[in-house]
């Protein structure tokens, strides 16, 4: 939360919502990867007490990987203002088209909400630039 400085990964997916626009749902937004967030990070207390004794060991782990990592690596990359690691993901992976779409639907929402925010004028024309 902004109060604590700590986001979550529903807390950015609904900040990638707002800047694509268009009906664009983040999959962090989702009800399936909420679930599996919360269960995660925020776990029952007894499932956090089996965690501690030797029976956690005989569980099976979940499988936490992403479908799709260099697209949310992708998005990390821009979001943080790493272009020539954003074009290292964008180049691998699948659907190179949509992540340059999507690469530059972030830049260009960015550059009008460092505008808007009235941030430093090379911030807002650095993702300018990008999205062009």
């Amino acid at each position: 939360t902004a109060s604590t400085g700590k986001y979550t990964l529903p807390d950015i997916g609904l900040i990638l919502e707002k800047l694509m626009g268009h009906g664009y749902r983040s999959n962090y937004t989702r009800r399936r990867f909420r679930m599996r967030y919360a269960t995660t990070f925020n776990p029952p207390t007894e499932l956090r007490q089996l965690r501690r004794t030797a029976v956690s060991t005989t569980l099976k782990p979940m499988d936490d990987t992403f479908q799709f990592p260099y697209n949310e690596l992708l998005i990390w990359a821009v979001l943080t203002k790493r272009h020539q690691m954003a074009l290292f993901f964008w180049e691998r992976g699948e659907e190179a088209m949509a992540k340059a779409l999507a690469a530059y639907q972030l830049n260009k929402a960015l550059a009008h909400e460092a505008d808007d925010d009235e941030l430093e004028i090379e911030v807002a024309t650095e993702f300018a630039s990008y999205a062009e």
